[in-house]
């Protein structure tokens, strides 16, 4: 990123096509950062913090549930932690004593990385409310660990918990163009082409109204494949849907 009148950061590439696409990812996200700055420190909901801390537990449980290893012993030494940590504190001599890591030390990290990607600055109170679901949120994915280590490999219904993230305050884009659009092009595979059922074409346009309101424009010639790339990661990431849904469902009508 070069710093100057303008700002300017390169896309890598030669290709005409792939700048393009490129431009378009750039621009977004610097209008994110943008928006950031102009907000300031914001304070968010119960609802968002614990959206957050189920991002971080789904990330660990797709990297490490099949085959947990060593993770399943994280939840017996969160309990040996947490006991050390009481007798300490009931000790005459606990000012003596080493103490627990700090949450911020544990999980900081965790929350930092959560924040800067979605370009977003909390105030104090919101930083330890985050600090303390993500604490939850480890608890949780360290007992599920030590399950899987176990072999028990039953439904996780702890992780259903966590709703999807909304972000507040995020500004409606609007974008003008005489080129195709995701509705028309449902209009016309509905109306003239295939003759779908009539509960196919309802599901459908409900999918596409969904997409088209994630990317926030209805410019079909705009879409790349990364912008599913995204998407699906948004709904199954979050455990919003599973895969197979958003493959069978989602991404069949934006095919």
């Amino acid at each position: 990123m070069t710093l100057g009148a303008d700002l300017k950061v390169s896309l890598r590439t030669k290709s005409p096509a792939e700048a393009k696409r490129l431009a378009k990812e750039a621009q977004d996200e610097f209008d994110r950062v943008w928006l950031s700055f102009e907000q300031g420190p914001v304070k968010l909901t119960l609802k968002q913090i614990t959206a957050l801390a189920g991002e971080m537990y789904h990330v660990i449980r797709a990297v490490l549930e099949d085959d947990p290893g060593e993770s399943a012993n994280w939840a017996r030494r969160r309990r040996d932690t947490e006991a050390s940590e009481t007798r300490r504190l009931a000790s005459p001599a606990r000012n003596l004593m080493i103490p627990a890591p700090s949450l911020e030390a544990r999980l900081g990290t965790w929350v930092d990385g959560a924040l800067a990607e979605r370009h977003l600055s909390v105030d104090d109170e919101t930083r330890k409310r985050m600090l303390h679901e993500f604490d939850r949120a480890a608890g949780d994915i360290a007992m599920l660990l030590e399950r899987r280590g176990k072999g028990d490999f039953g439904a996780d219904t702890v992780g259903d918990r966590f709703p999807a993230f909304v972000q507040d305050s995020t500004p409606t884009v609007t974008r003008v163009t005489d080129g195709l659009t995701l509705t028309r092009l449902v209009d016309v595979w509905a109306g003239r082409f295939s003759k779908p059922k009539t509960q196919t074409v309802k599901g459908y346009r409900s999918v596409v109204t969904q997409f088209i309101a994630f990317l926030g424009h209805d410019a079909a010639q705009d879409v790349t494949d990364m912008d599913v790339a995204r998407w699906h990661a948004s709904l199954v990431g979050t455990g919003t849907i599973k895969h197979d849904t958003f493959i069978k469902k989602h991404r069949a009508a934006i095919g």
